[in-house]
């Protein structure tokens, strides 16, 4: 990244942050809050000049005045009216906070919610582009500190509102020395500004060290069964340790600078208070206003130091908002489209015989320039029947799954469906079924994990459920479980590696596909399962292709093909048993 982007989006940090308080809260809703913590700073400044009154009456004085409008007042009054005001100021700081947090939580949520739904349906080449990491770091740490950001901007808000409270009272009170103060706090202010910029470069650098140190945590878990099996305990400890300590070098740099500033102000403050004090009794400002004006100023000084604070923090946390907007836009910019002139799928998705598939001249780039990934391939996969791609790793496989599964349209070539061109990859997508390697387990229930894929409108019932099971091979496992499909698979161990692909096949069975795609799907079965579940599945109703590694399965094929150096070198013909 050039310097002059790197300074654009320090620029444009705290102004995404306001971008996105007004895109995910409606302005009825930030007038509501705007309002509420408006009547806070109110009533906090009439209560700093209340104070006039009550020391009257604490001194005793005969003659009870009330400030600015110079009436006399008794002193039941004086003292329901400090009630009143305290009261009011407590229910509406109370009212504004429940606010705020309703509107940090729902900016979050939205915020995170946009970012997932831009990458869900992105372009396959940037999702399959992307560190799984470094999705998960960008909706939940990054996503905390953009909460935090939003959080934090709420207390500016509040800061500004009581400083500028505190000096309306310190001017009613004394004109001159109030207006002293306030010129002061803008001194404290410039002086700052440098301080405000540092924290930005450090926040930018703390999100670049979370996802460094998350890459580490990630692959420390990934290798752990490796890691004790070398003993290398150590060796990926010093590597954790490095990343740790990078990250925490840059926070306490960020903590050290805004403890300084805040040591600053604060004697900076105090000094201000006493030079005040002593203009404000040369000026013969009376006792009663005296101390007034002096709660007042150092309300101000208080407001101001925490204005100052809380706007380093902002600064601090605001690229975090950026990375999440910039993260999403990039998702949005590489939205999947489907074509619009397709007015059909290609065949009839509800005829009774499956369909042919068929691949002419395709070729697969990830990058534009970059080398393909397969090229020219021509395959004809045979209605009805199984069709075993074989080859070793790095040959292609699942570049050529993801064109056949519609996730990737090819560079070159075409895909086609009973020699017709597949124009909509959406729609094709909903004839297919797919069963990978490694089988995700959802949250819930056997009956969750098999119906959150089904086709959109498509009507299934538990006998639906039941055959797919059957199908799979996993229908008397589910009937031993305690409570069958109602049972809860949130314990992983619930279900051996050989029993997740089986649940993972009746959950694309469910689908009623057309075409069913194996990528590796059978690795964890015994040899006697794996026969079994191949031979219900070749039964005439779904064409099926099973890539894999392993070249024995090539035995179960009507047809088989091998990928060697990103080109299919073997084509067998039909298989005659």
């Amino acid at each position: 990244m050039t310097s002059a982007a790197t300074s654009g989006h320090r620029r444009t940090g705290v102004a995404d942050l306001a971008g996105v308080v007004a895109r995910y809260c409606s302005r009825p809703q930030l007038a509501g809050v705007l309002a509420l913590q408006l009547l806070v700073a109110v009533s906090d400044g009439i209560g700093l000049t209340l104070l006039v009154p009550v020391f009257q009456i604490a001194t005793r004085e005969r003659v009870i005045v009330l400030p600015v409008v110079e009436v006399a007042i008794s002193p039941p009054l004086v003292v329901g009216l400090v009630v009143a005001v305290v009261v009011v100021r407590a229910i509406a700081q109370w009212w504004a906070a429940v606010c705020a947090a309703t509107l940090r939580v729902q900016i979050t949520d939205g915020l995170r919610l946009d970012s997932l739904t831009a990458v869900v349906h992105a372009d396959w080449r940037f999702i399959a582009d992307q560190q799984r990491n470094h999705l998960v770091q960008s909706v939940t740490t990054e996503m905390q500190r953009a909460g935090a950001a939003i959080d934090v901007l709420s207390r500016v808000v509040v800061a500004i509102l009581m400083m500028l409270g505190g000096a309306t009272a310190a001017i009613v009170l004394a004109p001159v020395a109030g207006a002293g103060a306030l010129g002061a706090v803008a001194v404290m202010g410039l002086a700052t500004r440098r301080f405000v910029r540092q924290a930005s470069r450090s926040g930018t650098d703390l999100s670049a060290s979370i996802h460094r140190f998350g890459d580490a945590v990630t692959n420390t878990l990934a290798s752990l069964r490796l890691i004790r099996a070398h003993d290398a305990g150590e060796a990926w400890l010093r590597v954790l340790r490095a990343e740790a300590a990078a990250g925490r070098s840059i926070q306490l740099s960020y903590v050290r600078r805004s403890a300084g500033v805040r040591l600053s102000l604060s004697v900076f403050g105090v000094l201000g208070l006493l030079v005040l004090l002593l203009a404000a009794r040369n000026l013969e400002v009376g006792a009663a206003t005296m101390v007034a004006l002096s709660a007042a100023t150092a309300r101000m000084l208080m407001s101001a130091q925490q204005l100052l604070s809380t706007t380093q923090l902002a600064a601090n946390l605001a690229p975090s908002v950026s990375a999440a907007l910039r993260h999403g836009e990039e998702a949005r910019r590489r939205a999947e489209v489907p074509e619009q002139n397709q007015t059909r799928p290609p065949g009839d998705s509800n005829r009774e015989s499956p369909p042919s598939l068929q691949l002419r001249g395709v070729s697969v780039r990830y990058e534009a320039g970059g080398e393909p990934t397969v090229r020219d391939v021509d395959l004809d996969v045979p209605a009805g029947a199984l069709t075993v791609i074989t080859g070793p790793s790095g040959a292609g496989k699942s570049t050529l799954v993801s064109v056949v599964l519609g996730l990737l349209p090819p560079d070159q070539g075409q895909l086609l469906v009973d020699r017709v061109p597949v124009t909509d990859l959406r729609r094709w997508r909903a004839r297919v079924g797919y069963v990978p390697q490694d089988v995700v387990i959802v949250p819930g229930t056997v009956w969750d994990n098999l119906v959150w894929s089904v086709v959109p409108g498509q009507l299934f019932g538990a006998d639906d459920v039941w055959a797919a099971l059957d199908e799979a091979g996993l229908g008397d496992v589910v009937r031993c479980l305690p409570a069958g499909l109602h049972t809860d698979l949130g314990d992983f161990t619930r279900l051996s590696g050989g029993e997740r692909q089986r649940l993972g096949l009746a959950r694309a069975l469910l689908r009623r596909p057309d075409l069913l795609v194996l990528d590796e799907a059978t690795s964890a079965l015994d040899t006697a399962t794996e026969k079994a579940v191949l031979e219900r599945l070749v039964d005439g109703r779904r064409t099926v292709l099973l890539v894999t590694h392993r070249v024995e399965l090539r035995r179960f094929a009507a047809r088989s093909a091998v990928l060697s150096g990103r080109r299919l070198v073997d084509l067998s013909a039909p298989n005659p048993s």
